[in-house]
């Protein structure tokens, strides 16, 4: 109120410099939370800004001495006249058959109105608010424009009795209105724009309905009016607000928050009759406001309608009893805040109400010597300038100190949380521990699927033979196309390339042509079996890459799978290759297949190239065919020909001579045919030999001779196949010595004496053999005989070189060398390394927490240095 005189206008100033720098520290602490919002949760956030409100409004009490009247009552006591009055301005209506709907704020300012409406959605949660309160369940469904009275009358049916005893004065009663009134709050009211009346406006009726009309009222969130006849009221804001008494519960709680924010509040009671029966005067001892100052505290009674008393000495004294009745002011009070007088009298003087009636009434002798103040109302001004200048004052010192304490405590709140700033053992212990963790259990989960991995190698290719078996299906592809044939194409290229005529000439195009099948032959081999070997490495590699990743839990959609499956792959390679070194199966080719291709392909059928090459290497050919392995299933064939000396083994001998190409097939067949007789026949060295021997005279007809010769139906008697094998030697021998001779240009040659071991006599053996070959050859000669030495290879590579090699032993070899290598390198320190070289991808939550915890400790600390900076500020305002 312009030209209040405050006790200590220094003191005033003191406070109002102090709020200024809470709020400016409210305003450092709340740009700091901006730039730091994971220290400020939403509960410290709430607190600042609660704070920062509240440093506002004890600005505006301070600096403009902003003053807040509240003026409540039982509806009906005079309420809008005495405001009125207060602010000598007949703005508010008064009729005694209008009540307040609307909470009102009167203010100075240029004579004008703003109404201001509800949104539609802020009025729906108002109802859903109301139907919630009774219970009703879920009422999110709900809205003004969707529920329809019926419905909420079936709603409201479903609730008890005694919820209905509850509501049905309340909650019920402004629902009902809601509902009655919707039309008109959806098409007119609810999300309008603001409505300004200015000047006489502000008596039409069509602003009056914003404040008095039920109907209308509820959609209205705010009227503030400005006059300039409270010139003396610059800096003080009236609120005429809605009865106790309303049956609008919505009207009760407005009343009852907007004395909570007054600095003073106006009771208006009757000193016509004086009675207090409204039950929510108890509000006035329950509750307390934003200061923690009970309302009672804060207010005054006005006994109005003192004009229209007939007892008026006696109707105060009942005002008296009333007040310490319901213990609305202390007994310190009664005398200076109980005050009495007449409003319409005021106003009446004013010129703003007309007659003269309680003008006359109140200066009659009794009313004067009774109503010392006269109308009462420049008293209240009086007293409302007082009370403002002690009282009030004294609440707002207090408020003051008690906000800096609240920010203190907030700050103090910051401290504890953040305050430690040291890097924190415990978050390294616990990071630690999840790395020796993970190193534990991968550790082991490692190691036991390494060794399974090792023992289901060693089964795997021990029994099954898979690698041989892949070899023999590659043989069978690569010389079953043809790609290996001579054709009559590559006959006529080598004849361009190569100079001369008659048979050196075709011996020279046969040698062109053998040589580049030879190394076309043992190249795509090698390459074969390499590739075979690698793929299943390989295999065992991606196994053990995947043992790791399933140790260690990563996974091919984690964001460093990538790098995490590179690091494990150059750990395991130091000891596992992807590709392990070819060297030891290369040495393998090299000793079993080189000899074997270049003498059957290099060198010409029946030359004595040939014949050299295998003298030279005979005790490798020798070895060789120690391996022949047929699969027979009947007879132990391998055994059966190692029991046979190299010299007598028929399938050597095709090496050099045709006629033994079909020497495995009909020893294999010989066999199986004995061996049905008697399957002892491979533990008799003679018999074996006999055997070898007949098929080495005549490989061509030895199979018949013997089925001729000997029948099951023979030894049927023989019970022991000892017995057997004693009466088969003497019928071998007969066989072996009535074999008619192989046949050789015209005269019978007995390749049974053929004996590599006597060099001198094999020579003379294998020229009379082939005579001179070379002056008859043509080239269908050249291409039959190729095609037989071809035919003849794939039998040594499928029954021989694979045996001989026998890549499975190698194999094995590597991959449980590899296998121990790894486990060992687990079980020692350098896995542990590993996992601590890795920890951070394979971890990456954990070390990244890690990393952001300590980040924070740092930040937290000059966070709160700042705030500690910006509460010294302040501090120093103190």
């Amino acid at each position: 109120m312009q030209n209040m005189e405050l006790n200590n206008e220094e003191e005033r100033r003191h406070y109002a410099q102090r709020i200024r720098k809470q709020k400016e520290a409210l305003e450092n602490l709340l740009e700091i939370a901006s730039q730091h919002r994971r220290l400020f949760n939403s509960d410290i956030l709430r607190q600042l800004h609660e704070r920062e409100e509240e440093c506002q409004r004890l600005c505006r009490k301070l600096e403009k001495n902003e003053f807040e009247i509240a003026i409540v009552g039982l509806e009906k006591a005079g309420k809008s006249t005495f405001a009125n009055a207060l602010m000598k301005n007949k703005i508010l209506p008064d009729a005694d058959e209008r009540c307040t709907y609307t909470s009102t704020c009167i203010r100075y300012g240029q004579d004008k109105a703003r109404v201001k409406f509800f949104t539609q959605s802020e009025f729906d949660q108002k109802l859903r608010d109301k139907l919630h309160a009774m219970g009703i369940e879920n009422v999110g469904q709900y809205s003004i424009a969707t529920l329809t009275r019926g419905e909420y009358q079936r709603l409201y049916g479903k609730l008890s009795a005694r919820e209905q005893a509850a509501y049905e004065n309340y909650e019920n009663k402004d629902v009902e209105n809601i509902l009655e009134n919707r039309e008109g709050l959806l098409n007119r009211f609810l999300d309008q724009e603001d409505k300004v009346f200015q000047g006489e406006q502000l008596q039409s009726d069509e602003f009056r309905q914003y404040i008095v009309s039920k109907g209308v009222a509820i959609a209205v969130k705010e009227v503030s009016i400005e006059s300039s006849r409270m010139e003396k009221m610059q800096n003080a804001i009236i609120y005429d607000v809605p009865g106790f008494d309303s049956p609008t519960k919505m009207h009760a709680e407005q009343t009852e928050e907007r004395m909570k924010k007054a600095d003073v509040i106006i009771l208006i009671a009757s000193a016509e009759k004086p009675n207090f029966t409204a039950p929510s005067l108890d509000m006035f001892n329950k509750v307390v406001d934003e200061d923690n100052v009970e309302l009672s505290e804060k207010l005054f009674v006005f006994g109005n309608r003192a004009d229209a008393a007939n007892t008026l000495r006696k109707n105060i004294e009942t005002l008296k009893e009333e007040v310490q009745k319901y213990k609305l002011l202390r007994d310190v009070h009664i005398g200076d805040r109980l005050l009495i007088g007449s409003a319409k009298a005021h106003l009446q003087k004013l010129g703003q109400e007309k007659g003269d009636f309680c003008i006359r009434k109140l200066e009659e002798e009794e009313c004067k010597k009774i109503l010392v103040y006269g109308d009462g109302i420049d008293h209240v001004y009086e007293k409302l300038v007082e009370y403002n200048a002690s009282d009030r004052f004294r609440i707002l010192k207090r408020k003051v100190n008690e906000n800096d304490q609240e920010i203190q405590k907030i700050f103090e709140q910051l401290r504890t949380e953040y305050g430690k700033s040291e890097y924190s053992i415990g978050d390294a212990k616990r990071l630690m521990a999840r790395n020796n963790e993970i190193c534990s259990r991968s550790r082991q989960k490692l190691i036991e699927g390494l060794e399974k991995l090792r023992s289901s190698v060693r089964d795997k290719y021990r029994s099954d033979a898979l690698l041989s078996k892949k070899m023999q299906e590659a043989i069978d592809l690569l010389f079953g196309d043809g790609r290996y044939t001579i054709t009559e194409d590559e006959i006529a290229i080598a004849k361009r390339k190569i100079d001369g005529i008659g048979t050196t000439y075709v011996e020279k195009v046969e040698e062109y042509i053998r040589q580049d099948k030879f190394y076309a032959i043992y190249q795509e081999f090698s390459d074969t079996v390499l590739k075979i070997a690698r793929e299943d490495h390989k295999q065992y590699f991606d196994q053990i890459i995947e043992l790791f990743e399933d140790a260690l839990e990563i996974s091919p959609s984690g964001a460093d799978y990538d790098k995490l499956k590179a690091q494990i792959i150059e750990y395991v390679q130091v000891y596992k290759k992807r590709e392990e070194p070819d060297d030891s199966y290369q040495a393998l080719i090299e000793r079993f297949v080189r000899d074997l291709v270049e003498i059957l392909i290099r060198r010409p059928y029946g030359m004595e190239a040939r014949l050299n090459r295998f003298l030279d290497d005979v005790s490798s050919f020798s070895g060789l065919v120690m391996f022949y392995d047929s699969g027979s299933n009947m007879v132990n064939y391998k055994r059966a020909s190692m029991a046979v000396a190299p010299k007598d083994q028929p399938q050597l001998y095709a090496l050099l001579f045709h006629e033994y190409k079909d020497a495995l097939r009909v020893s294999k067949s010989v066999l199986d045919y004995i061996g049905s007789i008697s399957k002892e026949i491979c533990n008799s060295a003679p018999a074996l030999q006999l055997i070898y021997g007949i098929i080495k005279k005549n490989p061509v007809v030895a199979i018949d001779a013997i089925r001729q010769a000997l029948t099951k139906q023979d030894f049927k008697m023989y019970k022991e196949d000892r017995d057997i094998v004693k009466e088969l030697i003497p019928k071998l021998r007969t066989v072996f010595n009535d074999i008619p001779l192989e046949q050789k240009n015209g005269r019978p040659v007995d390749m049974g004496e053929y004996d590599f071991t006597n060099k001198d006599s094999f020579i003379a053996q294998y020229k009379r053999h082939f005579g001179d070959i070379g002056e008859l050859r043509s080239y269908d000669d050249v291409m039959a005989d190729y095609k037989e030495d071809l035919e003849i290879l794939k039998d040594f590579l499928l029954s021989a070189s694979i045996p001989a090699i026998s890549i499975e032993k190698p194999f094995i070899a590597k991959e449980v060398k590899a296998i121990d290598g790894l486990i060992k390198c687990i079980r020692s320190d350098n896995y542990s390394e590993f996992i601590t070289q890795n920890f951070e991808l394979l971890c990456k939550e954990s070390v990244v927490e890690f990393e952001r915890l300590q980040s924070e400790k740092l930040v937290n600390k000059e966070v709160v240095r700042q705030i500690e900076s910006v509460l010294n500020t302040m501090a120093a305002a103190g």
